[in-house]
């Protein structure tokens, strides 16, 4: 049984319970480490990848590629390409029974754009922006695509000025900045007048956030 001798890491942590998320484009590396004591070191080793959603064969690709058994450093770079989907990884020894089956991993676009929709009050989010009114709340629902894995994903709301407001004049519950697994923030301004633009941004994610027109608010 391989997983009696080595420990498997995806960027360098252990692999949640969960699973791990890749966006398209962006390698990471999946290192097999023998345990001490162990003597597996030399011993054939290759990782293979399984479909399980939404992707082609071709969408999940390794450097060394997946089935070439390695003998001297046991790490992949494995990178996600053009669709959205899950995929598990798998790691095998020659003559071994037992292979570590690693977690469904999820690939998805670095772009939340790609994966969701955003809705203020339950409507989606006009090109000129919506209206706040001072003490009023309004919610904010990000809504992952049919096709998305996204959900499960760890995603903050936050914001910026724009004219006419302090920092404090705009609050959210949960707070702005705090990830969340539940996408939905009630939003509120207070006290001035002004223009402030919300954003959605994914742990992890390498690209500029999901930004959103810009909001006013203004006294009832």
């Amino acid at each position: 049984n391989l997983a009696d001798e080595a420990d498997v890491k995806i960027g360098g942590v252990a692999v949640p319970p969960e699973g791990n998320w890749f966006y398209r484009g962006a390698a990471q590396t999946v290192t097999l480490t023998p345990r001490p004591g162990s003597p597996l070191a030399g011993l054939p080793i290759a990782m293979f990848c399984s479909i399980k959603s939404g992707l082609d064969v071709a969408n999940v690709a390794s450097a060394p590629v997946f089935g070439r058994a390695q003998t001297t450093t046991y790490s992949w770079a494995v990178t996600g390409h053009t669709n959205s989907g899950t995929f598990q990884l798998r790691l095998s020894g020659v003559g071994m029974t037992t292979e570590i089956a690693l977690v469904v991993s999820k690939l998805i676009s670095s772009n939340l754009v790609d994966e969701a929709d955003v809705k203020i009050g339950g409507a989606a989010v006009p090109e000129g922006g919506n209206w706040f009114y001072r003490d009023k709340p309004q919610t904010v629902t990000l809504i992952p695509k049919s096709d998305s894995p996204l959900v499960g994903l760890p995603i903050a709301l936050t914001y910026e000025v724009k004219s006419g407001l302090d920092v404090g004049n705009v609050v959210s519950e949960p707070a702005f900045g705090s990830l969340q697994t539940t996408y939905s923030w009630a939003v509120t301004g207070n006290t001035n007048s002004g223009t402030f633009q919300l954003a959605l941004a994914a742990r992890g994610s390498p690209v500029v956030n999901y930004l959103l027109p810009t909001s006013k608010l203004r006294s009832r």
